[in-house]
């Protein structure tokens, strides 16, 4: 098993109909899973890792050829909210909890449990501190690398789905669903309950936000450009002019459906992304899920963000996908056939109370 190096090698033809900006390219490098709702670089060894809710939880480390390597199966509370991966071991955030399991498989270890969850949007600061979302309270929260109890690190935040460092640490970023819309907030990365807060930018709640990274120098740039993984694409977010763009459009059948967690690679020359794949009343369909990989050339650059004369959600032009035809779609036909096994319960019932 590799210690880092490349991605796994594409599977052909999983990128049609996907719209990026020139000199990028995306390819799927892991399909048929069970939900994949978050992912992770080891930044020492370059190593990749992804967390799925398929069973009751799994961590996967890439490998270079071949199928993923189980560091862990089973047993996980769900749903699981993130994972960061450091210095030999991936802390997991899963129910109400943060779990700790050896990159290589081991015994877990518990840091944090009790939390009024689920937790979401695991981040570790270098000076050795963990923060994660807690959604039953709506605030973040903070610990220690080896475990403690989490202190309140800012609260009123509504429903965090999201967390991301920025390159130096000065700044927390964070995604949540606050009255009907996602907001991107930003805070100090510290353990005072009253941290001061601002809002830099809001996305409709049709986005589905979720995922956040913050983009380091390189291609991706300008570095401190925020990435949000959304409802059918990857949007771009200029923290400075709240000023959001589409970056990665899925305008068909072949790229991400519904991106949860996203990453950057340690050299900052592709972002990872997990895609939970089609659902059923909020529940991943097995073996639909996807991880992605967005790469660039040596050419590439992001096109600047383009700011309207009122920035914000509208200064976003997001094109709709072609319709397709409702049959291939999963959960469509798994609506279909719900709704006739209640209608061929209603109808016996009546044809029941008739014959008595």
């Amino acid at each position: 098993m590799p210690t880092g190096g490349p991605l796994p090698a594409p599977v052909p033809g999983a990128d049609s109909g996907v719209r990026l900006p020139s000199g990028f390219a995306v390819q799927r490098v892991l399909g048929g899973q069970d939900g994949p709702v978050a992912v992770a670089f080891d930044p020492s060894s370059g190593a990749a890792f992804v967390a799925e809710e398929g069973g009751s939880g799994e961590i996967l480390r890439l490998r270079t050829s071949g199928a993923p390597a189980t560091v862990a199966a089973g047993g996980f509370p769900l749903p699981i909210g993130g994972i960061v991966a450091r210095d030999g071991v991936v802390d997991v955030a899963a129910g109400g909890a943060i779990l700790q399991v050896p990159q290589r498989g081991g015994t877990r270890k518990p840091l944090a449990v009790g939390m009024r969850g689920p937790v979401t949007g695991l981040v570790a600061t270098a000076s050795g501190r963990l923060f994660v979302g807690v959604t039953g309270t709506g605030h973040v929260a903070t610990l220690p690398w080896a475990g403690g109890p989490p202190m309140v690190a800012a609260a009123g935040l509504g429903t965090p789905t999201g967390l991301a460092l920025s390159g130096g640490g000065a700044h927390l970023y964070v995604v949540a669903d606050n009255a009907g819309s996602d907001e991107i907030v930003r805070i100090r990365p510290n353990d005072a309950p009253d941290n001061p807060r601002q809002v830099v930018a809001t996305l409709p709640a049709a986005a589905a936000a979720a995922g956040i990274a913050v983009a380091p120098p390189g291609p991706f740039g300008p570095a401190g450009t925020l990435y949000v993984a959304v409802s059918g694409g990857i949007d771009a977010v200029d923290p400075a002019t709240g000023a959001v763009r589409p970056f990665l459009v899925s305008a068909g059948a072949g790229g991400p459906r519904r991106p949860a967690g996203i990453a950057f690679s340690p050299n900052g020359r592709s972002l990872l992304i997990a895609d939970v794949g089609a659902t059923f009343a909020s529940v991943p369909l097995p073996l639909t899920g996807a991880v992605w990989e967005v790469s660039a050339s040596r050419a590439a650059a992001v096109p600047a963000i383009q700011v309207s004369p009122a920035p914000g959600p509208q200064n976003k032009a997001r094109p709709l996908p072609p319709p397709s035809a409702w049959y291939r779609h999963p959960d469509a036909l798994l609506g279909g056939a719900a709704v006739l096994v209640v209608l061929a319960a209603v109808l016996l019932a009546q044809f029941r109370r008739r014959r008595v």
